[in-house]
């Protein structure tokens, strides 16, 4: 069966590039009348037929100048910009005049340098939100959960979690029991019978800069000292998500099922927000009835597992706090429980004044 997913509606979709910056300066990117210029390979050109590349790289090797101070200095001209920029955008809310230019990190491209989403990555959404529901409909979900609580108690407590999580998996999701294969082999899994496409291309000029806000349960902020490309609010991304019904009927896996699967994940994941005294502002314009899903590499711990499918939400909460404890010591989650909520921090961002949580879309499967 094929369909179409419609993305995006009320928040940016944040995905973890393979590609970052390490300093505005370190880079090809510089910054003008608030907005970023991405710079690409004709840049070396113009610096090799203008004698600059001995300049250019005392620069880059030595010097405290950003690339636009450089560029005023060796008087390359506005009108020279146009051989050397790939695209520009917006910068937003994520640069503040006087303060030091941060860490940028981009958003992964195709080979025609248009931003996508990795299917991969939706899928890995969708079966965590699947795994979540197999979970909690199952007679053994305590016994796992007392299992992966009693491993975080021992020396090698990642690998003994991991272990768990992985027969977790094995349980419920690798079915097909092919001849010559081990149960925990991948082609074993019913999510081979799940294809979802990488997004068409996003144009351009749906890219926006932002920074990283971690929030509190009391609204507190911490801004962090880096930015990333991200896709505007609103934008529209489609993909193409093809199921096989001679697998997935070994399984009680069907169109339905998917659709309940993601209706319940971000119930779930509601009810978490609205532990954190955060006001309207935050939290943004009041949602439709349609399921959300969040997807990309920060978004948080609690997008991406289902502790709290396998047990009360008094155990989860006491699991959860004592497993970031023991990972990120120095980030106080010993006192989630007190809280009331862990994790305590909610991963947002600005945009147009705006506060936005990251990763947060819309779902719709046509």
């Amino acid at each position: 069966q094929n369909g179409n997913e419609k993305m995006g509606y009320y928040h940016r979709l944040l995905i973890k590039s393979e590609n970052f910056f390490i300093k505005l300066k370190k880079v090809l990117e510089f910054l003008m009348f608030q907005h970023l210029f991405c710079l690409q390979s004709g840049f070396f050109s113009y610096l090799e037929k203008n004698n600059l590349l001995e300049y250019y790289t005392s620069f880059m090797l030595y010097s405290n100048q950003n690339l636009f101070q450089w560029c005023n200095e060796h008087d390359i001209k506005k009108d020279d910009y146009d051989q050397f920029i790939a695209y520009s955008f917006d910068a937003g809310d994520a640069i503040t005049p006087g303060k030091p230019l941060m860490e940028i990190q981009q958003f992964i491209k195709d080979s025609k340098g248009l931003p996508y989403i990795p299917g991969s990555s939706l899928k890995g959404a969708l079966r965590t939100a699947l795994l979540a529901k197999l979970v909690v409909n199952s007679k053994s979900k305590e016994v796992h959960y007392n299992n992966i609580k009693a491993a975080l108690q021992k020396r090698k407590f990642r690998r003994e979690v991991n272990s768990i999580a992985d027969i977790m998996e094995q349980e419920y999701l690798h079915l097909l029991n092919h001849k010559k294969t081990k149960k925990r082999d991948a082609v074993n899994s019913i999510m081979k019978a799940v294809s979802i496409s990488d997004s068409e291309p996003i144009a351009l000029d749906k890219l926006i800069l932002c920074t990283k806000v971690d929030i509190s349960k009391s609204g507190k902020e911490n801004r962090l000292n880096f930015t990333r490309e991200y896709i505007k609010p609103g934008t529209e991304i489609r993909f193409k998500l093809t199921l096989d019904h001679t697998i997935l009927k070994r399984s009680c896996i069907d169109l339905a099922f998917i659709k309940n699967a993601i209706a319940e994940f971000s119930s779930d994941y509601s009810n978490y927000v609205s532990k954190f005294n955060v006001t309207a502002d935050y939290v943004g314009p009041k949602e439709s009835a349609k399921s959300t899903i969040y997807i990309g590499g920060g978004v948080g711990y609690k997008s991406k597992t289902v502790v709290s499918f396998l047990t009360s939400e008094k155990n989860s909460l006491e699991f959860t706090s004592n497993l970031l404890h023991k990972v990120f010591p120095k980030h106080y989650h010993d006192k989630d429980v007190r809280a009331g909520v862990s994790p305590s921090m909610l991963k947002y961002t600005v945009c147009n004044g705006r506060y936005m949580p990251f990763g947060k879309c819309t779902i719709e499967i046509l």
